[in-house]
C-alpha cells in the first residue's frame, strides 16, 4: 500500500476515540466480525466525531445541504471477534472546498498490548438537495476544523 493512502493521525485536536462493544449479530459463526461492518462502525465513530464538536446531524444537513459519502475503503489488519471493545480513532484528515476525508484506525486492547484490526478512509462530499456539489459553508469549515471536542468528552480524547 502507497503511504499516501494510508489514514493519518497527526493532528490531535482534530482526532476523537470512540469505543464500539461488538455484538453476536456482527460476527460469523466462527465469532469473527464480519468485514462489512467495520465500515458501520466508521460511521458511528464519524458521526460522535461531529457531535463532540456541537455539529449535529440537523445542523449540518440543513434544507440544501447534505454530506455524501462518495468513496470508502478499508484495509483489514486483524480479526475482531463477538464480545471485543473497538477503539476507533476518526480523525478529520482532510478539507477541500466541496469534501471532506475522514481517517479511521480500530483498535482492540488486549492486557499490555493494542493490537490494529483496520485502517479505513471516507471522502464525504457536500452536495445540494439535487445531488450538485456545493461549497462547504464557511462557519462549517471554521466549526470542524478549529473545534477541539467538548469538555464533556475530555476523559476519551486520544493520548
Amino acid at each position: 500500500m502507497l503511504e499516501i493512502d494510508r489514514p493519518q493521525f497527526d493532528t490531535p485536536h482534530r482526532v476523537s476515540r470512540v469505543r464500539i462493544w461488538v455484538p453476536f449479530y456482527d460476527a460469523d459463526p466462527m465469532g469473527i466480525v464480519h468485514h462489512a461492518n467495520y465500515l458501520r462502525y466508521f460511521e458511528n465513530a464519524r458521526i460522535e466525531w461531529f457531535r463532540r464538536r456541537g455539529v449535529t446531524q440537523a445542523s449540518v444537513a440543513g434544507p440544501d445541504l447534505n454530506l455524501a459519502v462518495v468513496e470508502s475503503r478499508v484495509w483489514y489488519r486483524s480479526a475482531a471477534r463477538f464480545d471485543d471493545t473497538l477503539i476507533i480513532d476518526v480523525a478529520l484528515a482532510e478539507m477541500k472546498h466541496v469534501s471532506m476525508d475522514f481517517a479511521y484506525r480500530a483498535l482492540v486492547q488486549e492486557a499490555d498490548e493494542v493490537r490494529l484490526i483496520a485502517e479505513g478512509k471516507t471522502t464525504h462530499a457536500c452536495v445540494a438537495k439535487d445531488l450538485r456539489l456545493k461549497k462547504i459553508p464557511k462557519q462549517m469549515r471554521q466549526m470542524l476544523l478549529e473545534q477541539n471536542e467538548l469538555d464533556e468528552y475530555s476523559s476519551d480524547r486520544l493520548r
